[in-house]
């Protein structure tokens, strides 16, 4: 079954239900075998956790405010943003626009990362102001290492000027994982850090939009921290390794628990109806 709390995809699974042993994997998959999405499925398996976390998000979108959590790639995404943004423009809206983009970055890298866009309807074309969150790095003002793709996806669609305009607003907290930890823990974590970043950019959207646009790199990247309790303690210090991965652990628990309730409500519908 495709429960999160699984650690394992089901094409990975013997009959039973555990571990399949890795030489019994088609000969063909040699080159992916040790790919961590050959161990857990944020990959190919975890539609659940993707939707709910999309859910939790996209209810946030209010007035001036878009957040756009979807399956694809950015660079997708950014092209809908600027048809939007055409749209808009031909309606006469002058308020500034804030897109909150949630995607994986690119077909070549498909880390997941978050955005937010504050848009002038007045020049649909470029956006005033950009800022790109990741979780691969250990303090600012280093770069993540995906940050080349975030500049090429940006520049495919808004040209290379775009460059100037991008500011890296990326959270540290991939560094609770360690090269002794199984690769599927990159794959478990990835999504629930994600998914808290573009809540906080959401939410700072919606009250303090001013800030967004006006305020320093530092004061907006501090702000996200107090909306990330998971994550951060009150002084804004990021928490230690064991309480992190345990809040993962019982978001990814709780997950489960709620698709299998799903299953037995439509199970218990379905003999309903059929009495």
């Amino acid at each position: 079954m495709h429960v999160p709390f699984r650690s394992v995809q089901p094409a990975k699974q013997t009959e039973a239900g555990d571990i399949a042993d890795i030489s019994t994997y088609p000969p063909e998959s040699d080159r992916l075998r040790y790919n961590s999405g050959n161990h857990f499925a944020s990959r190919p398996a975890n539609n659940n956790v993707f939707e709910e976390n999309s859910k939790k998000c996209v209810v946030k979108s209010a007035g001036n405010v878009h957040v756009v959590f979807e399956k694809g790639y950015l660079e997708e995404r950014l092209h809908e943003v600027k048809q939007w943004m055409v749209e808009i423009n031909h309606t006469g809206v002058d308020t500034c626009q804030y897109f909150v983009i949630c995607s994986r970055h690119s077909p070549k890298e498909g880390h997941f990362g978050a955005s937010l866009l504050i848009m002038d309807p007045v020049n649909p074309h470029f956006p005033i102001r950009v800022y790109v969150c990741d979780t691969l790095l250990k303090d600012l003002p280093h770069h993540p290492r995906w940050w080349n793709h975030f500049i090429t996806e940006y520049s495919n669609v808004f040209g290379d000027a775009i460059g100037e305009v991008i500011e890296d607003l990326s959270h540290p907290l991939q560094k609770v994982n360690v090269k002794s930890d199984m690769p599927y823990r990159h794959d478990w974590d990835c999504p629930y850090y994600v998914t808290s970043m573009t809540e906080a950019l959401a939410d700072l959207s919606l009250a303090d939009p001013y800030l967004l646009a006006s305020g320093s790199l530092k004061e907006v990247h501090d702000a996200m921290k107090i909306l990330m309790p998971d994550y951060y303690l009150a002084d804004q210090s990021i928490k230690e390794r064991g309480e992190i991965k345990f809040v993962n652990l019982m978001k990814r628990w709780n997950s489960g628990v709620k698709v299998i309730r799903d299953l037995l409500t439509d199970v218990r519908d379905n003999l309903s109806l059929e009495l």
